[in-house]
């Protein structure tokens, strides 16, 4: 049985803020004081989330990432799970906008057994609770009319008489003979080849090396810790040490392929993005837990 409770602080604190500012009137009993309370189930198929309102006992859930993103965010929050929740409401012809409710438990006081099981909106559930906002009227705005212009009369304007300007002697500049000046012949510079950049006798390991470093301490990392804030940790370091040992390792295999064979460098750089590879696998797969319910940081 899931054990109920309200979620003061940061953890939880999303789905906890949402049912209290969507529904502050418990829309089976009407109380202006729900007190909600949270509990989370897991099923075969997804991660729920349950409400249950404290004074009558009623309870309904939504999924995960529905209590986490309400309101149309759920592909903002995390586009992977949103996706598999659209494909589910489409499935049931539902919007997937909207936030959706399962009636689980009717409580003592509603005594209306149709709706045990159902799926309801959350604004079809506030219109049960009374708290509905109906939507808002356009304001029309006033009509300017342009005012009538009155005829101005206007004093003609008389224009002074143009007299012609007296014309000033121009003088004018001497002509000076062109000055014949000796050419200088410049010396004709041959061009230099550039020097051929010295040959690298020595295959370079450093990308592989750095590579198949970055990727062992992150596979390193998922024996040090052990759930909770430390998962969250996890995922955050892994990160950060998987691009450069991504970055790296493609450089590396690169460099190794091209020119001289370099064995070492192909094998360091290959290890290294295979291990790349499985990790980030795994951390989708840590993602995809932690954004779904399965002990929330928010």
């Amino acid at each position: 049985m899931a054990k109920f409770k309200r979620y003061e602080g940061y953890a939880n604190s999303i789905p906890q803020t949402m049912i209290d500012e969507n529904f502050p009137v418990c829309p089976f009993c009407h109380s202006n004081q729900p007190h909600w309370l949270l509990a989370n189930k897991m099923t075969m198929t997804d991660t729920r989330t349950l409400y249950r309102c404290e004074r009558c006992e009623a309870t309904m859930s939504s999924s995960a990432i529905d209590a986490a993103a309400a309101n149309g965010k759920q592909f903002a929050f995390n586009p992977g799970a949103a996706a598999i929740n659209a494909a589910r409401k489409g499935k049931k012809g539902q919007n997937v906008n909207e936030t959706y409710f399962k009636i689980e438990e009717l409580g003592h006081v509603c005594t209306n057994a149709a709706l045990l099981g159902q799926e309801i909106s959350m604004h079809e559930l506030q219109a049960m609770a009374g708290t509905a906002v109906p939507p808002a009227q356009p304001v029309q705005q006033p009509v300017y009319q342009q005012p009538v212009q009155q005829p101005v009369y206007q004093q003609p304007v008389y224009q002074p008489v143009y007299q012609q300007p007296v014309q000033q002697p121009v003088y004018q500049q001497p002509v000076q003979q062109p000055v014949y000046q000796q050419p200088v012949y410049q010396p004709v510079q041959q061009p230099v080849a550039p020097a051929a950049p010295a040959e690298d006798k020595k295959p370079s390991l450093v990308m592989p090396i750095l590579a198949i470093s970055f990727a062992g301490f992150a596979w390193l990392l998922g024996y040090l810790a052990s759930g909770g804030m430390a998962l969250a940790v996890l995922v955050i370091l892994r990160v950060f040490l998987l691009i450069p040992s991504l970055i790296f390792g493609i450089i590396g295999l690169i460099k190794s392929l091209k020119g001289k064979k370099n064995i070492v460098g192909i094998i360091l750089s290959s290890c290294a993005l295979l291990i790349v590879l499985y990790l980030l696998f795994n951390l989708f797969r840590l993602i995809s837990i932690i954004s779904g319910g399965y002990g929330y940081f928010y």
